[in-house]
């Protein structure tokens, strides 16, 4: 296998939207995508809420939480209240 290190210009691709990677992406310092992140035809933000809901995990405010840190505190002991109510369940 080639490996390109000729860093790819978004001028070169804005006409279809497409980066060709070979092997690997790394990506140093911040980064943002605007627009869907696929991967193998799967949305990723899509399958971070799938398995946020899946797990119940609430939905969290962290500039609410950082003024008002008793937010957090709630949000804990939820949690706990709740998996100890799922233990009971299952034991039933």
């Amino acid at each position: 296998m080639s490996h390109n290190t000729k860093p790819y210009l978004f001028e070169d691709f804005a006409i279809n939207n497409t980066f060709p990677i070979e092997n690997n992406l790394t990506v140093e310092g911040n980064s943002s995508i605007n627009g869907r992140l696929l991967v193998e035809d799967r949305d990723i933000l899509q399958e971070l809420d799938e398995m946020r809901d899946i797990m119940l995990l609430l939905r969290r405010d962290v500039d609410m939480e950082k003024k008002y840190p008793r937010l957090k505190e709630i949000k804990d002991e939820y949690e706990a209240a709740l998996a100890k109510y799922k233990t009971m369940e299952a034991l039933k």
